[in-house]
């Protein structure tokens, strides 16, 4: 008789396993962007004229010659 208790169990225990696994399995994850369609929430970017770093356009500084990323490019761009 536990021989059967302890069967019982253990095929239970497998079941349920085996429906979280399943369960977990049906969740999408998120989709990734696709090339060309920016994601949510990106930043656009802009390099930096004198220096070429990469920076967002809204921590850019704007010349007459284009974007620096610092005062100090501008002037040494511009001068």
């Amino acid at each position: 008789m536990k021989l059967v208790l302890v069967l019982v169990v253990l095929m239970v225990g497998i079941w349920l396993f085996k429906s979280s696994r399943r369960a977990s399995k049906d969740v999408k994850p998120p989709e990734s962007p696709r090339p060309g369609n920016p994601a949510v929430g990106a930043l656009d970017m802009v390099r930096c004229r004198h220096c070429e770093l990469h920076l967002p356009r809204t921590d850019a500084i704007e010349g007459k010659q284009g974007v620096y990323c610092s005062l100090e490019h501008r002037k040494q761009a511009e001068s």
